[in-house]
């Protein structure tokens, strides 16, 4: 996992492969602070930034994030994918897992991991994506 791709609050999963929201803490043993050293509390539990790993985006995994499925769109037909929609936003999950924002040139490059598809709509909405209380 790169770190410059997190931001406080992703999702991730730690090395028990349990979900962990992203909160990093620098620890400095001596003067002047190495900021190569990242690490995550879980429950006074330190776990370093190598032992985490992203969370594979899933249909369990949109819903739980606030998603809304869509039927109606052209691509939600078997064996073409799923559309999906947020904050006026629309996204197309292959067959395959892969997760595209539909109608906006930049995104030629799958979103694989929910942490990319949390800063992906902060970026363009300034809505942070969290679990829905009933997941």
């Amino acid at each position: 996992m790169i770190f410059k791709d997190l931001r406080f609050g992703n999702y991730i999963i730690d090395a028990n492969n349990e979900m962990v929201e992203y909160s990093p803490s620098i620890i400095c043993s001596d003067e002047p602070c190495d900021i190569g050293t990242y690490f995550l509390y879980k429950q006074d539990e330190q776990l370093h930034i190598a032992n985490l790993n992203p969370i594979v985006i899933t249909e369990e995994w949109l819903l739980g994030l606030g998603l809304k499925k869509e039927s109606t769109h052209p691509w939600a037909q078997p064996g073409c994918g799923s559309a999906w929609e947020i904050e006026g936003h629309k996204f197309m999950l292959t067959t395959q897992g892969q997760l595209f924002l539909i109608n906006y040139k930049a995104n030629k490059k799958p979103i694989e991991y929910v942490h990319q598809l949390q800063n992906l709509l902060y970026d363009l909405t300034g809505v942070e994506l969290m679990l829905s209380e009933n997941t």
